[in-house]
């Protein structure tokens, strides 16, 4: 993935998908998958297909976070190559990149949020394969986007 290979991540994400698959299918465990958003060279379009693969792993949750600057953390020797905009105040959560735009942000924010919100309360666990396709990423951001433009809230 080009993401990793620009800040030098060291994960193997064909063994990290064959593994999350083998624990599915030949486990009880219970599967609680992170996926970050924000990181350095990564775009809407890089995060859409993380978040569609990772899906399609079944895990029973998926949380997203958005990529924050932790005092020590060696996310800061990427500021200048890749433009990377922070909030000045906690929680120090990305803001913009060279390749993602604030608004953009935002409507991540707002995905993350109502994805935990009806996806991640288990309520909807029946009726959601019915309603997300094989592009799940676009399908509920069509449905993120229309609960924003009815209530103007991410509550």
């Amino acid at each position: 993935m080009e993401v990793q290979k620009n800040i030098r991540l060291k994960q193997n994400n064909a063994k990290s998908k064959e593994n999350l698959l083998w624990l599915r299918d030949n486990t009880s465990a219970h599967i609680h998958a992170d996926l970050i958003f924000g990181l350095p060279g990564e775009t809407y379009e890089t995060f859409k297909d993380s978040f569609n693969q990772l899906y399609h792993c079944r895990p029973h949750e998926i949380q997203m976070g958005i990529l924050k600057r932790l005092q020590g953390s060696p996310i800061i020797r990427h500021t200048e190559a890749f433009d990377l905009r922070f909030n000045p105040l906690p929680p120090f959560n990305i803001l913009s990149t060279d390749r993602v735009s604030f608004t953009t942000k935002q409507r991540i924010n707002r995905f993350a949020r109502y994805w935990d919100m009806i996806v991640n309360s288990g309520r909807f666990k029946h009726s959601l394969p019915h309603i997300l396709s094989e592009e799940p990423f676009d399908d509920f951001m069509a449905i993120a986007e229309w609960i924003f433009n009815k209530t103007g809230q991410i509550h």
